[in-house]
């Protein structure tokens, strides 16, 4: 499946999906051993749906959902992912069990990982910011958080609550979080390992950070682990690059980056996009030249460019000759008009 905008697609056999920047409303997946990689996925209720064991989903862009991953199956793995701006949780496992969340960037949804009644399972080195709750485990035991960056969520960086026990939480940066953690009910977890816990930002104590009674991480962490990196896109969703477009149009995208998206066209000046991860231009092309033209993209550091062709309708013979008829016609009618009073 390559380039394009595509329907929601459902998916009931053992197969590998490759998108390369292809648009899709959404993924049903109800099979094993299913590979989905590569894809922008947008306006569905979940982005993508998972009933199976040992499937994987990468390298995809998902944004503008209801949800955007829900996943009951065992063994799926959800790497290298984009999740943002999805209006519930970004990535939710229920009754799961050994499944991997590694190396996804999750930020601006409602939560970012979510946890339900789900067992061993491995979430590792993804950075998870700008949510009401970073992480949130739910009935859930023997999960490994370990790696991650959870910042500036408004409500907690992790809660554990519903008798989740025996989960391990280390090595993970909590910074700017009105609350890094809560545990309601939840006992027997482990916030350090060898003598080594978890980095929580303006923490009082030089000994111990202390969560309640039952949870206590005794080992903190006195600097940031590093933080993991991803390298940001710009996308145009529509028009489709190359396409042959006329008049006003308004071009439609989407930054990975957050920061104000800005563009040019051809060599022109800098001018601003409307939007916040999802974005909005006018472009006008009526003082273009028919013809190739480039619009250039840029958010931060990422920049990219957008290729398209103006074909505006040249004025036809009588809309060039209507002014020139207009101004002899009124020439005339002042000539007859002085005429007329030198006879009187």
């Amino acid at each position: 499946m390559l380039g394009g905008v595509h329907p929601p697609v459902e998916v009931n056999v053992s197969l590998s999906l490759e998108g390369r920047g292809a648009v899709v409303g959404g993924f049903s997946v109800y099979a094993d051993s299913v590979r989905i990689s590569g894809f922008l996925i947008q306006g569905a209720a979940y982005g993508v749906y998972v009933q199976g064991r040992y499937n994987e989903i990468s390298n995809c862009t998902i944004f503008n959902n209801s949800y955007g991953i829900k996943i009951q199956g065992n063994g799926n793995v959800v790497r290298d992912n984009k999740i943002f701006k999805n209006h519930h949780y970004a990535l939710g496992l229920r009754y799961s069990f050994q499944g991997s969340m590694v190396r996804n960037a999750i930020y601006w949804n409602q939560w970012g990982i979510y946890l339900e009644h789900s067992e061993d399972n491995s979430v590792q080195h993804n950075v998870l910011r700008h949510h009401a709750q970073g992480i949130r485990i739910q009935g859930g035991s023997g999960n490994l958080i370990a790696h991650n960056h959870v910042a500036n969520n408004s409500e907690y960086g992790i809660k554990l609550c519903c008798s989740s026990r025996d989960n391990i939480i280390h090595f993970n940066n909590f910074a700017g979080n009105r609350r890094h953690a809560d545990a309601a009910s939840a006992y027997e977890n482990c916030w350090d390992r060898d003598r080594r816990g978890n980095y929580w930002e303006n923490r009082s104590s030089s000994t111990a950070y202390v969560i309640d009674d039952e949870n206590v991480d005794r080992h903190p962490a006195d600097a940031p682990y590093p933080v993991p990196l991803f390298s940001p896109r710009l996308y145009v969703l529509r028009p489709p690059e190359n396409q042959i477009i006329s008049g006003s149009v308004i071009v439609r995208g989407v930054s990975e980056q957050e920061g104000t998206v800005e563009v040019r066209v051809d060599n022109g000046t800098w001018q601003r996009a409307v939007g916040f991860l999802t974005w909005q231009y006018l472009l006008d092309t009526t003082g273009l030249d028919n013809g190739p033209h480039r619009l250039s993209l840029r958010c931060g550091p990422t920049q990219t460019d957008y290729y398209f062709q103006v074909q505006n309708e040249a004025a036809s013979g009588f809309a060039v000759l209507l002014p020139l008829v207009v101004f002899a016609v009124l020439a005339i009618a002042r000539r007859l008009g002085a005429g007329q009073q030198k006879k009187i």
